[in-house]
């Protein structure tokens, strides 16, 4: 994609002929018509930041931020050497200032006050209102000093503020307790860029903030414990304040006074190396004379405008120059770059907390002299050592900052104190803990040293030693090899987390060349408007490297037969390292805009020309790599060969950075075996690599934009394949939309970030002043000017050309640099170009040039509507932004290889398929041959048909088409298919077989009309009412004109299908094929009538058409979907039934078979039929029949190209059309009723028996039929059989989820009797007490028969279970009689043996049947009716030992009789039944209701139930058997496990493991002692109506004195 982008130039580009007046109101004008934006002045500034997103500052702060005073912190690193040693802390001070909020966070408070003050002074320079017009007048400014330099004073002194406001001097800087902000951003931030754990929750304890008055004054306090709140869980107050503190300890303790960071940081003046040392050497303040050639740095703080110079680019700044004065310190910078650093030699906690660094330097010293050294030869000098004091606390040195916290309650919100700390020493608190108490005997005394407190020491098991130095690894490939872990340096990186690297790497990133990637951002200019982009081409480097050795470990552990050497995986680290080496400053803007017009302005100026044709910074890398291959063997000739690496190692490595595309193979660094190796760092085939995976992941973490690929899935998928005989690195196939994702990620950066609008302007103003500081670009060569385009001859010229030549050109003072000064000077005061718009180009090719020269024309021809304004081409310049997914017109994934789980050996491009992004299916992926039918005006006039007709005037949310819809059916189609062959290879289904379903499904509604079914099931019955036409007929036809008309055979032909055969096929599946009868499809022959199923099934409606829109329309409907299609999809397998091939589904989806059902009735009743959908639907339909004599509306579908143009958009040509008929009021009379609502008023529906009135199908989907009929299922141990699901009935319960039920008992289910149970509670009353015991008889009835099934259908398996072990024996036993027939009486006994087992099988046959389970279950489901005698049911045990099967068969027969027919019974019993039914608990309201005299004092009972005024209860106790009789006095409850006052087990039988067919009850020996004793109790409860509190205390203390008489 290409953009143009035009801004205006007036004011600050120097490089075209400019303006130097400000915007004129012509100018104004145009900005105005161009972009329509608010006025600047009330305009908010967004600054997106990666630790708290999209940060929205008041234009007052951003003038304040524009100023090069507050641009200098942009060069002060936040964490200062620390970042020499963690990698990822590349941020500045200048994000954490405006994360903070404040003005200038520097180091010093007094030097910030000093600089705020010429802030202020330079703002009124210009504007000298510029307080006043944001309300700030003197007072303020004193405030905000104030403000800076913190609050701490117990008197108030303060002249901004009122003691009043005394809580404010704690926001910025809190002398009190140091809780501010300023702590909050800088430990989210560096814990962010250091990548450790912050535990401390800075949102939490903002929102639980809160100003509270102590002692006297008003401070910030916090709530004093956990929080539950509705929107967040957080922790606030004192254990977030904790871990506030402990944070900052971590910090320091981690990074802030890291080891190393340290030494580099302090001054030494033994070692002399650190960056305070260097410093304090290159001070010309402190040497005689003050010499010229040295630095003003410790005077620098007497003036801001010196200080503002003073930032890290001083390093820069003594590194680079050539005075012998600075030697010195440029020795010891260079020494830090090597990492020639003093050794760490350890540290020790200190007892003695006062100790100085004087007196333990002393100690030292004395330690070295006493200690003998064991090698003689050796002397160890005290000088030798240096000793630190490094004083890790909390923040308040030996306080504890949580005693000057303040927290409130949620009780007291506006009482606040100190939390209580009760951290005391042990021992103390133990001995005052003893001598409190008091001993409940006197006779008892304790001693404190009665008791002992111990310590427990803590550790890893060998005290203060590292144990893990001491185990030994080994390896998977050589379990017999062990050593101790490898010495490899770890470094910390936000992104990947801790990097282990090699030596030889460490030594690479130890030298100045590597060193200098510190100083190059990675996103160049992109800083300056992402203040989170500060990251540095440093940590890319070390992510690339990491990322690098773990794809090739990836490779090598999957397939080892690659043969991958330590060498290879070492050079393609290295590669991976050393790749970005040659970038310039501010990264592509070096190598991308200066080079190129370098070379272009010495060719115009006639100056030498010796800049290479297309220089990269690749080139430049690979010089720079040389230049430390040079540097590293200088120290050690064979540093390269103690890592097994050569000459040929080297070359390879140089051939990595640069790449390889070439077709032929020309490399000399490995052979064609290792290509593979190639497409690690620089891909050049398809740009996928681990450069691209790090960048991705680094630039999106540090912008704060979304990634939404993920780098880590596809390194796991990665393999090595052999393609057109070349090994490339090759992905699994599901892993396409990951890479799809991956470039739509550099897409979005590139759209977002790199080429965003001010970045672009910003780095073409970088550029414009490199090149008017180039000396090269000047005749003479001016001593003045900077080695720039020169300094890519060399590699030493070169590692010098950083970001920091910026800062040089800003404080120089060079008459011939004023130029490119006046330029940086420009961006650090946001004096940019204004943005005028952008727009999308038709024309690819279109080149800068050519835009610029149509813009000029474009100029010259505009008039401004003020004559004393003239514009010129020349004030608006011309950019083209180039936006692609890395290969320009192409597209990268043809050239990504993937292969698949099957076969992982082989791979192959990804099918040129379009992908389609579905809201149900998500990615749709179709063949090419059915994108170029969809990109056809027949199909595209789908996307104007409404998929529900006019349901969108009722249901807002449905306005899909068919166009999505047929989409949807031809992916599940391929879906389904795939599905098909993957399992049932043998059912031969072919590539065409594929590709006509497809297609079929995609077409199959293709003949709808306007309002889809309103056209062909309403409107065309009634204006052609003898002609019988569907849609799918015109389906058909317009699928004929579609290939007619867009040239479709032959891209038909092209993709092997077999045009006479094929194109019928897809006819007759359009056409829905045929139900049942003999064979008379033409398309496919009868082994393949499966096929005929998949689009349109005619035998019981289950088919793809109907799975994408009964999803698709409750989606978009807002009704629940009740079914799994994907579910169904892959349980569905071809069975052979009745001779023919159906496609059957697995018996354990019949509920969701149901739930499709079911859906589809819900769809109808709640959406397609709606009460108010079909009143519009009569409307519209009578609009388009008054419409059709005029418009021929019903002609339409007889011309197919007609018909193309005949969609939803009739409704408005008749709704904005006034000559339709004469009477235009008639057709959109009735349209404009519609749209305002003036629609007939819905006055009822009623089910009925006979079709007398307009009757509505609410269906399943075959009237009259159960569409389950003729459903086939197969199950799970017979996958080649399938039979029809018995009708059973589906209820969902709570309890027992699905009960499947006989037809039987749903027929009794069903009947006046039984449905009465509804309203019978099942506990009764106990819901008035209970308010979820709302469950009745009913459901309870449905569980019983459930669980009788279940029981009975257990039994019953177990028997089968029995028999199939008594019929093995019996034949067993028939094989030995036949070898013991001459052994006559071993015959005889084996013969009665086989009698015995033959007559016990005999009554197991007969013992349960199917009719016995089904009554039984009809016994549980009616036990509650009250229409069967009890004993009936409760008498039957099937596996009771005691009752023979006769007497068992007799109960159910008992049971069945009285249920299966209705019994005769006398008229009288008649009525006492029926008016038995109508009592149900609804008797309780008929009472409460009625008005009846004869009930008012039941009704008064019911009143007094629901106005709760019930009698108390004053109490119960357990009553003796004799105390019984008297229940008068109280209510007796009696409590036992059963009915009788006896051991229920008594009267259970039981089996034994050996003995299942005979029953028996359990031993007494076998009882547990644990039972109790009695069975039976018997509690009174005394109940007293209550009248007055007092009388019911007395109710109960005569019911203790009553209870205690009892019990006496």
């Amino acid at each position: 994609m290409y953009i143009v982008t035009m801004t205006w130039k007036a004011v600050v580009s120097p490089l075209i002929l400019a303006s130097s007046s400000f915007p004129t109101r012509e100018h104004h004008q145009i900005l105005k018509k161009k972009r329509r934006c608010l006025d600047m002045k009330t305009q908010k500034t967004i600054f997106n930041d990666p630790i708290h997103g999209h940060m929205e500052l008041h234009p007052l702060l951003v003038k304040i931020i524009d100023t090069p005073q507050f641009q200098r912190l942009r060069r002060i690193k936040q964490l200062g050497g620390a970042y020499l040693v963690y990698p990822g802390a590349s941020h500045n001070r200048f994000e954490h200032s405006l994360g903070s909020l404040v003005c200038v966070t520097t180091w010093h408070e007094q030097m910030s006050v000093l600089m705020f003050d010429d802030i202020v002074k330079s703002l009124k320079a210009e504007n000298e209102d510029v307080l006043k017009e944001h309300g700030l007048d003197d007072k303020d400014v004193t405030f905000i000093k104030e403000l800076i330099e913190g609050a701490k004073t117990s008197e108030w002194r303060y002249e901004g503020r009122d003691e009043e406001k005394s809580f404010l001097y704690e926001v910025v800087a809190n002398k009190q307790n140091s809780i501010d902000v300023d702590k909050w951003d800088y430990f989210a931030r560096d814990c962010h860029h250091l990548g450790i754990r912050n535990s401390f929750d800075h949102q939490c304890l903002l929102k639980f903030a809160r100003v509270c008055e102590v002692n006297g004054r008003k401070h910030i306090c916090f709530r004093d414990k956990i929080s539950d709140t509705l929107m967040f869980v957080c922790l606030t107050g004192a254990d977030n304040v904790y871990d506030m503190f402990r944070t900052r300890y971590t910090l320091h303790r981690q990074a802030y006074q890291h080891k190393i960071a340290n030494s580099i940081k302090k001054p030494d003046l033994k070692f002399s190396i650190s960056l305070a040392e260097a410093l304090i050497r290159a001070d010309c303040n402190l040497h005689e004379g003050k010499p010229e050639d040295m630095l003003k740095i410790s005077e620098a703080i007497k003036t801001a405008d010196d200080y503002s110079k003073l930032t890290d680019e001083i390093f820069e700044q003594i590194s680079s120059s050539t005075a012998d004065n600075l030697k010195e310190a440029r020795d010891i910078l260079n020494k830090i770059v090597r990492r020639k650093l003093p050794k760490f030699d350890g540290e020790a906690r200190l007892t003695e907390k006062n100790k100085s660094k004087e007196e333990l330097t002393k100690t030292w010293k004395a330690a070295v002299e006493r200690y003998k050294a064991t090698d003689p030869t050796v002397s160890l000098n005290a000088e030798d050592f240096s000793v630190y004091v490094v004083d890790l606390d909390h923040g308040m040195k030996d306080r504890n900052p949580i005693e000057y916290v303040y927290f409130y309650s949620k009780r007291k919100p506006n009482e606040a104190s100190a939390i209580k700390d009760y951290q005391e020493e042990l021992t103390e608190t133990w001995k005052a803990a003893v001598e409190k108490y008091k001993p409940t005997d006197p006779t008892v005394s304790l001693n404190a040293e009665d008791f002992s407190v111990y310590v427990v020491d803590l550790d890893h098991g060998m005290k203060d030693k590292n144990p893990i130095e001491y185990v030994y690894f080994y390896s998977k490939r050589k379990p017999n090899e062990a050593s101790a872990i490898k010495n490899y340096q770890i470094f910390n990186d936000p992104i990947h987390g801790h990097m282990e690297m090699h030596p030889l790497l460490v030594k690479i990133i130890d030298t100045p060349q590597f060193q200098r990637l510190r100083c190059i951002k990675q996103l160049g200019g992109t800083y300056l408007v992402y203040p989170g982009a500060s990251h540095n081409r440093f940590e890319h480097s070390l992510g690339v490297a990491y990322l690098a050795g773990r794809l090739v470990k990836v490779l090598n552990a999957n397939q080892p037969e690659l043969k991958i050497t330590k060498q290879d995986f070492l050079c393609v680290q290295i590669a991976g390292l050393c790749h970005d080496l040659g970038h310039g400053p501010f990264s592509h803007v070096f190598d991308g805009l200066v080079i190129p017009e370098a070379k272009k302005t010495k060719q115009l100026r006639g100056l030498p020309d010796d800049i290479p044709e297309k220089w990269k910074h690749e080139q430049m890398s690979v010089l720079m790599f040389d230049d430390i291959v040079k540097s590293l063997k200088a120290e050690n000739e064979d540093v390269l060969k103690e890592h097994g690496l050569d000459d040929k190692d080297v070359t390879f490595i140089k051939e990595l950075i640069e790449g390889a595309k070439t077709s032929e193979w020309t490399f000399k660094g490995r052979d064609k075996e290792k290509s593979f190796l190639y497409e690690i760092v620089a891909n050049k085939q398809n740009g996928i690599d681990v450069d691209k995976w790090d960048y991705f992941a680094r630039d999106c973490h540090h912008l704060g934009i979304r990634n939404s690929f993920d780098h880590q899935r596809l390194l796991k998928f990665a393999r090595v394949c052999k393609v057109n005989g070349r090994n490339h690195i090759c992905f699994r196939d599901k892993e396409a939309d990951n890479v799809y994702d991956m470039f739509r990620t550099r897409y979005t950066l590139h759209r977002q970030a790199y080429q965003h609008k001010i970045c672009n302007i910003i780095e073409d103003m970088h550029a414009e002043a490199l090149l008017l500081a180039d000396r090269d670009l000047h005749q003479g060569k001016p001593k003045d000017m900077l080695k720039i385009s020169e300094a890519i001859k060399t590699a030493d010229d070169y590692s010098k050309l950083t970001d920091e030549i910026f800062e040089q050109i800003s404080s120089s003072t060079a008459e011939n640099l004023k130029k490119s000064r006046n330029i940086l000077d420009k961006i650090v005061r946001r004096k940019l170009p204004k943005f005028v718009g952008e727009a999308h180009l038709s024309e690819k090719n279109t080149s800068k040039e050519e835009l610029t020269e149509t813009w000029k024309a474009a100029v010259k021809k505009y008039k401004p509507t003020d004559p004393t304004v003239s514009l010129t081409a020349e004030d608006l310049p011309v950019y083209v932004v180039d936006l692609d997914h890395g290969m320009k017109d192409k597209n990268p994934i043809e050239y990504v290889y993937f292969y698949s789980k099957r076969k992982p050996n082989e791979a192959s491009a990804i099918k040129d398929y379009q992908i389609f992004n579905d809201p149900i299916h998500g990615q749709i992926e179709l063949h090419p041959l059915l994108v170029k039918m969809i990109d056809t005006p027949q199909f595209q006039r789908l996307r104007f048909i409404k998929q529900l007709g006019t349901k969108y005037l009722v249901y807002p949310g449905a306005t899909h088409t068919r166009f999505e819809h047929s989409l949807g059916v031809a992916y599940l189609a391929g879906c389904l298919l795939k599905t098909l062959h993957e399992n049932q290879p043998e059912l031969n289904i072919t590539k065409q077989d594929f590709l006509c379903v497809q297609i079929a499904a995609l077409c199959h509604d293709m003949g709808h009309g306007p309002f889809s079914h309103l056209f062909d099931g309403m409107f065309i019955p009634e204006v052609q009412p003898d002609e019988h036409w569907e849609h799918e007929k015109a389906s058909v036809d317009m699928f004929r004109c579609m290939k007619r008309r867009n040239g479709l055979d032959k891209e038909m032909e092209f993709y092997g299908l077999n045009l006479p055969e094929d194109i019928i096929f897809i006819e007759e599946l359009i056409l829905k094929g045929q139900k049942d009868g003999e064979w008379a499809m033409k398309g496919r022959t009868e082994d393949k009538s499966f096929l005929y199923e998949i689009v349109a099934n005619k035998l019981n409606g289950i088919d793809v058409d109907k799975w994408d829109y009964l999803v698709r329309d409750c989606y978009y409907l807002g009704i629940p979907c009740g079914f799994d299609h994907q579910r169904l999809l892959k349980s569905a397998r071809v069975c052979n039934v009745n001779g023919r091939k159906h496609i059957c589904f697995r018996d354990k989806v019949a509920d969701n078979i149901y739930g499709m059902f079911h859906t589809r009735y819900t769809l109808h009743r709640q959406a397609l039929q709606h009460k108010i959908g079909y009143i519009i639907d009569v409307k519209v339909k009578d609009a388009l029949v008054k419409a059709d004599e005029k418009l021929k509306i019903s002609e339409a579908k007889d011309d197919m190209l007609e018909y193309t143009k005949l969609t939803d958009h009739i409704f408005d040509q008749i709704l904005n059309q006034s000559d339709l008929n004469p009477d235009p009021n008639e057709s959109r009379g009735i349209l404009q009723d519609i749209v305002n609502r003036r629609l007939p008023k819905f006055v009822g529906e009623a089910r009925l028996k006979e079709d007398v009135l307009k009757v509505l199908d609410m269906g399943f989907g075959e009237v009259g039929n159960e569409p389950i009929d003729n459903v086939h299922f197969y199950s799970k141990n017979d996958l080649q059989t399938a039979f029809k699901m018995e009708k059973y009935q589906i209820f969902n319960d709570p309890i027992y989820g699905q009960i499947e039920l006989p037809h039987l008992l749903v027929k009794i289910i069903d009947t006046p009797e039984f449905q009465r149970l509804r309203h019978i509670k099942q506990l009764g009353g106990a819901y008035l007490v209970y308010p979820g015991a709302t469950h009745t008889r009913f459901e309870h009835s449905l569980g019983m028969a459930h669980l009788a099934g279940s029981l009975l259908k257990v039994l019953r398996e177990k028997q089968d279970k029995y028999i199939k072990k008594i019929e093995k024996d019996v034949k067993k036993l028939e094989k030995e009689e036949e070898k013991l027939k001459k052994k006559h009486e071993e015959l005889k006994k084996k013969q009665e043996e086989l009698k015995k087992k033959q007559d016990e099988l005999k009554e197991e046959e007969e013992l349960i049947t199917e009719k016995d389970m089904l009554r039984v279950q009809i016994a549980a489901l009616c036990y509650n009716l009250a229409l069967l005698e009890a004993k009936d049911t409760l008498e039957i045990s099937p596996i009771s030992g005691f009752l023979s099967p006769d007497v068992i068969r007799q109960k159910i027969e008992n049971i069945a009789s009285s249920q299966s027919r209705k019994r005769k019974m006398p008229s009288s019993e008649d009525e006492k039944t029926a008016k038995f039914i109508k009592l149900t608990d609804h008797i309780f309201e008929k009472i409460l209701y009625s008005t009846d005299d004869e009930l008012k004092d039941a009704r008064k009972e019911l009143e007094d139930v629901v106005m709760r005024r019930l009698p108390k209860c004053v109490g119960e106790t357990r009553l003796k058997e004799t105390e019984e009789k008297d229940k008068k006095a109280f209510q007796v409850i009696q409590l036992d496990y059963n009915k009788e006052a006896e051991n229920p087990i008594n009267s259970v039988y039981f089996y034994r493991k050996r003995k299942h067919t005979k029953g028996c009850k359990i031993k007494k020996y076998e009882v547990s002692s644990l039972l109790p004793k009695k069975y039976t109790e018997l509690v009174g409860r005394v109940y007293y109506t209550k009248n007055s509190d007092e009388e019911e205390k007395n109710a109960k203390e005569c019911f203790k004195w009553w209870r205690l008489g009892m019990c006496q």
